[in-house]
């Protein structure tokens, strides 16, 4: 049997359709990147008919967009997220500063 996940990661301009799967030894593995929530909540919705199993979200998504997807998923599969360790938060707050 294949395990079929996927990560969610924030890419200004991204085009989700330029998504990467990967196949092997029983695990199929989607990266897809978004722009926008709006796209985020669109390819989870496409994630969701295609069967994946586990949805994964990058530390870029706020805790607020998160539970969006979340509540989207409503319990149909795990929804893990990204978290940064307090002894990284100046250099992801430093990261996201790039985005402002």
């Amino acid at each position: 049997m294949t395990t079929f996940w996927a990560y969610l990661f924030h890419q200004p301009e991204a085009d989700p359709g330029n998504r990467v799967e990967i196949d092997t030894g029983g695990q199929r593995t989607a990266l897809i990147p978004v722009g926008s929530q709006s796209e985020a909540e669109d390819a989870v919705e496409q994630l969701l008919a295609d069967g994946v199993q586990l949805i994964e979200l990058c530390g870029a998504f706020t805790v607020p967009d998160a539970a969006r997807i979340v509540e989207l998923v409503a319990g149909r599969v795990p929804v893990g997220t990204v978290n940064f360790a307090i002894d990284s938060i100046t250099q992801a707050a430093a990261y996201k500063a790039q985005f402002d």
